[in-house]
């Protein structure tokens, strides 16, 4: 519906969870003999078979079902998948263009988080995600947006809206589900006529667009459509938190850094500025777990991993924000 979903997209399908859709926006770069992707934690390039060039979505077609985990070294990757897997730093444009200059005519997309997620909340440098748009322009690749946190969470428009980049396909989940099981591609309609039956492109699913997720989506939706506010509501509470949880820190003098973009925010224990998941592992995993404990300790429940970003919403009230700070200055007071 019109001004529910403002993306650039033509066309939507739903699946039943995060990450079914994204085998599903892979296929449709499956070209000649290729049939194998992968995901890692900073920007994936897909490569194409190249008995041919690549022409936009041709001769699609899919052989098996692709699970994509969020780990190069996870063990369902079978050696023909990773082989035609490349992978690049995220926020290191040379890196992904080196990619174009060694392997011509044979990258058929990327794949990237806009602002990265899980290596901790990392905004992309300045220039980064034109820089991708440009090089997908240039070489006939398209160019994937795994939105699936930031989309309808820094924007109605996601990332695509929030940084000003058009992406060729986007992926959705969270947000979009309004608290059920629920994930989404979306494209223009040159993109989505290949998929079944208009097209060669099979997908389907036992729950894909249950009623039950569809309306809690579509609740959510009706909701940030008709209370536009909450994107700055929660945009200022994250600032807040933000703010207080550098005055406790700045205090006591250990190194750190904290990321934010949005309602999206990540506590690194560097000295280093974490634009990446190199510098974002070099974190003191000793001060990460004590500070993760001492404040589970005292109510507050933050994401169990250093690579995690906090996600806010909106019911978080003032009170909430001043009571994780004032945890955060208990916990510093042991140290």
């Amino acid at each position: 519906k019109p001004g529910y979903w403002e993306d650039g997209s033509d066309k939507k399908v739903f699946k039943m969870a995060d990450r079914a859709w994204i085998s599903t926006a892979i296929d449709f770069n499956k070209d000649g003999k290729t049939d194998s992707v992968g995901v890692a934690k900073d920007v994936i390039c897909k490569r194409k078979d190249n008995t041919k060039p690549f022409d936009r979505i041709k001769d699609c077609k899919t052989e098996e079902t692709l699970y994509i985990f969020k780990n190069s070294n996870d063990k369902s990757f079978e050696k023909h998948q990773a082989k035609d897997t490349l992978l690049a730093q995220y926020n290191d444009l040379e890196s992904v263009s080196l990619h174009f200059e060694q392997h011509p005519e044979q990258i058929a997309a990327i794949i990237v988080e806009p602002v990265a997620g899980n290596m901790g909340c990392i905004p992309p440098k300045a220039g980064f995600l034109e820089g991708l748009r440009a090089l997908c322009d240039d070489h006939q690749a398209l160019l994937i947006f795994d939105e699936v946190m930031t989309g309808f969470r820094l924007a109605k428009g996601g990332a695509q809206e929030s940084l000003g980049i058009a992406a060729d396909i986007m992926t959705y989940g969270k947000v979009l589900g309004g608290g059920l099981p629920v994930g989404a591609f979306a494209a223009r309609s040159e993109i989505m006529s290949h998929l079944a039956p208009e097209g060669p492109v099979y997908q389907a699913g036992t729950l894909s667009g249950n009623p039950l997720a569809m309306a809690a989506g579509f609740a959510m939706l009706n909701h940030l459509n008709a209370h536009p506010e909450i994107f700055q509501s929660l945009n200022n509470k994250t600032a807040l938190l933000h703010q207080g949880m550098a005055e406790v820190l700045n205090q006591k003098g250990i190194p750190y850094q904290i990321n934010r973009y949005g309602s999206m925010l990540s506590l690194h224990f560097t000295d280093q500025e974490v634009v990446d998941f190199k510098t974002a592992a070099l974190g003191n995993n000793d001060h990460f777990k004590n500070y993760f404990h001492g404040m589970l300790e005292r109510g507050i429940y933050l994401p169990p991993s250093a690579f995690e970003s906090y996600f806010l919403n909106d019911a978080l009230s003032l009170e909430d924000i001043e009571k994780t700070i004032d945890a955060l200055a208990s916990v510093m007071a042991k140290w």
